[in-house]
């Protein structure tokens, strides 16, 4: 929810400048909305704060069939990089996918492009098709963002085919996940 609403104001600059959230950590041990835990591990949230509040930061902005790209850029200047897209199902059945130049306006939030996934999601049922998006500079991925028409719990997730095996050897214990 932290990283939506703030994904949100990051791409109304100028209207909104900035956005902080509270509460950074918590001050005895206790199951809270906090980035930093009591003994001072970071939370899910603050690995996820480090991503939307990136100096250049993906979001995307969806609204039914239609999903917005944009780049919110808190360089003093300009960003170029490239984007890389792909509408694909849940089993990794690629739709429709591109690449294309990217390039951002110093201190702005620049929309890069407007998707309109209509036709596919007629074709398609929308449980069971993800937008996916990443910025790059160069060869590096520098952020990566993920797009549902229907919300999570409707999804038509695959069951994995998942093997383990557990090994141990002293005081250490080993799980290969395949």
């Amino acid at each position: 929810a932290i990283r939506i609403g703030v994904e949100h104001w990051r791409r109304n600059f100028p209207r909104c400048s900035g956005a902080l959230y509270w509460q950074y950590n918590d001050c005895w041990p206790v199951a809270s909305w906090a980035s930093v835990d009591y003994n001072g591990a970071w939370k899910a949230l603050h690995y996820a704060a480090r991503r939307f509040y990136a100096t250049v930061a993906l979001s995307l902005l969806d609204e039914g069939s239609k999903v917005g790209v944009f780049v919110a850029n808190d360089k003093t200047q300009p960003w170029t990089g490239t984007l890389h897209w792909t509408l694909e199902t849940l089993d990794g059945e690629k739709i429709d996918t591109g690449i294309m130049e990217a390039k951002a306006e110093p201190l702005r939030s620049t929309c890069l492009k407007q998707f309109d996934f209509d036709s596919q999601l007629k074709a398609h049922s929308k449980t069971n098709l993800i937008f996916t998006a990443a910025l790059y500079e160069g060869e590096r991925r520098i952020a990566w963002q993920i797009a549902t028409f229907a919300p999570e719990k409707e999804l038509l997730l695959p069951i994995p085919d998942l093997e383990w095996t557990l090994t141990g050897e002293g005081d250490t214990l080993t799980i290969t996940l395949t």
